[in-house]
């Protein structure tokens, strides 16, 4: 059995409102913003543990 945890970025509420915020500024908006989220297996879970969110 393999075992397989993703972990999604809880940073997107923060980006969501600096976004809405600088859009009601007038500011020019990215038409695509992507916060990466992270995946974990048993061969990569050690080495990435001390920069999980």
């Amino acid at each position: 059995m393999t075992h397989y945890v993703v972990e999604c970025n809880p940073k997107f509420g923060p980006k969501a409102f600096e976004t809405m915020k600088n859009y009601a500024a007038g500011k020019s908006i990215p038409t695509k913003i992507i916060n990466p989220d992270r995946d974990y297996t048993p061969q990569n879970a050690k080495a990435l543990l001390a920069t999980a969110y």
